[in-house]
């Protein structure tokens, strides 16, 4: 079944990025850097914010919680 009320009409067939905010914090270049770098650039500045926001002592107490539930085995 299909609610006729939540299809968003196509308004783009092609849809461009902007790789000015990769250019400028992650110093992308997209003519020297591939794409496999620059997902590590993003990974890595993803983990760096992390650490600088102190949000990895709550995903590990997260992450130990859920262990201990058994929810993953």
């Amino acid at each position: 079944m299909t609610l006729t009320s939540y299809i968003l009409p196509l308004t783009s067939v092609y849809l461009w990025g902007d790789p000015t905010k990769a250019k400028a914090k992650l110093g992308w270049n997209p003519s020297k850097t591939s794409f496999e770098e620059l997902v590590k650039l993003m990974v890595e500045h993803d983990i760096a914010k992390v650490a600088a926001e102190g949000a990895a002592a709550k995903v590990r107490t997260n992450l130990a919680e859920y262990l201990e539930k058994g929810i993953v085995k």
